[in-house]
């Protein structure tokens, strides 16, 4: 066997070996929160439950039709829903948690990032501390992780996409936001970011190379509109003859929106001191304000859904508007919360301080990296692999994502999607020089 094969077998034996590293770290999780894989802390049993029995997609406790949450992990979940299938879950979700690592690896390839890099890529995978907590939970931070670790596979080749490839994008793509919504946003903005460098290429001296804004959207944007909306739109049609209106989404927006963005929030978290959490002691915490909506929207008749949903998001604009100065110390809060280092709160219940100590350097060390990584990306020259394009899916990903959490409700729970495209990222701080950089072929001739 070459030197090359064998690296290359090795490689994946290390693979193979993070893997079960992360197996055995997911086993001991759940053994240690065994009763939450039966907590339902977002109605997604309930959900799956509905939908395994034959009911439909039901507000949990009615027979009316809802559209609060994503339908695809209810899917997925309803094949093991039953309180006595609780091991059943535990495996699944442990699927999910693992099947990120090797999408993550192959990303880290098509990167071009050294050996050492990828591996480092795929062990930050297998032993983040979010990623280990929420294996245990029914929600959807682990599904979404692998689908996002699958949807930067799509976007990190290394050539441009043709029709094929860009159709299988959009279906993942399509999956993506089947499972969380908010990935909307970074979908639009990545064509947007696409669409101006074709255009910008175009015009450029480069016109022999450049695809063209035309070619890139008749090659790539339209085929994978063309499958997400064919993923999708099932859901849309059903929303449509079931609540009476197309609803792209869901009708948890308005909420998520006002929870982060409402005078009582504002009040009693942020213009307190930081480290102050809406637990009453402020005022009359977050279940006397959902107390207090639920008796406005009583006494306003506001009944439906979308009706809830729209009225929710009117109070939350009104009081951006009225508050602006506050709305922004606020998304400056949220933004510590969505990346905070330590567990916050009530995610704070039973961790040791031990562990606090353990998981806090975890996230300090690979923060460094992370933004290490972002620096070294921007000023790349010839220092890192991979293109323009592709570094832009992982860089955008968490740009994007976490200036949604500026304005809608956040926290470090709602990160752990974005982990595979913080570890490749985080990695590039690692990965050794292209071999056709001009400081290498220097030491290579004088040695």
């Amino acid at each position: 066997m070459t030197p090359q094969p064998k690296r290359q077998l090795s490689e994946l034996l290390l693979v193979v070996g993070l893997m079960l590293l992360g197996l055995v770290l997911r086993i001991g999780v759940l053994r240690h929160y065994w009763n939450d894989l039966n907590s339902d802390p977002d109605i997604y049993l309930a959900l799956a439950t509905g939908l395994r029995d034959g009911q439909g997609f039901l507000a949990p406790g009615t027979d009316t039709p809802t559209a609060f949450r994503p339908p695809l992990y209810p899917l997925i979940l309803s094949l093991v829903c039953r309180p006595d299938e609780q091991l059943s879950r535990g495996v699944l979700q442990i699927v999910l948690s693992l099947g990120a690592l090797p999408l993550t690896w192959i990303s880290a390839r098509q990167l071009g990032l050294g050996r050492l890099s990828r591996l480092l890529a795929v062990g930050g995978m297998a032993m983040d501390p979010l990623l280990l907590r929420y294996v245990t939970y029914p929600m959807t931070e682990t599904f979404c992780a692998l689908l996002i670790a699958g949807l930067l596979v799509c976007l990190t080749r290394r050539n441009s996409p043709g029709p094929a490839a860009s159709f299988i994008t959009g279906c993942v793509f399509g999956l993506c936001v089947l499972s969380r919504p908010t990935f909307w946003a970074f979908g639009a903005v990545y064509v947007c970011a696409g669409g101006l460098q074709a255009l910008i290429c175009q015009t450029s001296s480069n016109k022999i190379i450049s695809p063209g804004i035309r070619t890139f959207l008749t090659r790539q944007v339209l085929p994978a509109a063309l499958a997400t909306a064919l993923c999708v739109a099932p859901w849309v049609i059903r929303n449509l003859l079931v609540m009476g209106s197309p609803i792209l989404m869901t009708t948890h927006g308005g909420y998520t929106l006002l929870l982060g963005n409402n005078p009582a929030f504002y009040r009693e978290v942020v213009l307190q001191p930081l480290g102050t959490i809406w637990d009453g002691s402020q005022g009359a915490g977050q279940a006397g304000w959902v107390q207090n909506l639920e008796e406005q929207r009583a006494a306003l008749q506001i009944d439906g859904e979308q009706n809830v949903d729209r009225w929710m998001s009117s109070l939350a604009w009104k009081c951006i508007r009225n508050h602006p100065v506050t709305f922004l110390r606020a998304a400056l809060l949220k933004f510590c919360w969505f990346w905070n280092i330590v567990p916050h709160a009530p995610a704070a219940a039973g961790v040791s301080n031990a562990l606090r100590l353990a998981v806090g350097i975890y996230y300090i060390g690979l923060w460094a990296c992370l933004l290490g990584g972002l620096i070294r990306i921007g000023f790349r020259g010839q220092t890192l692999t991979g293109s323009w394009r592709q570094w832009g899916a992982p860089v955008l990903l968490i740009l994007i994502m976490s200036a949604v959490h500026l304005l809608y409700w956040s926290d470090a729970r709602m990160r752990a999607p974005l982990m595979p495209a913080v570890v490749l990222v985080a990695a590039a701080l690692f990965s050794p020089r292209r071999p056709e950089d001009p400081a290498l072929s220097v030491t290579a001739h004088a040695s």
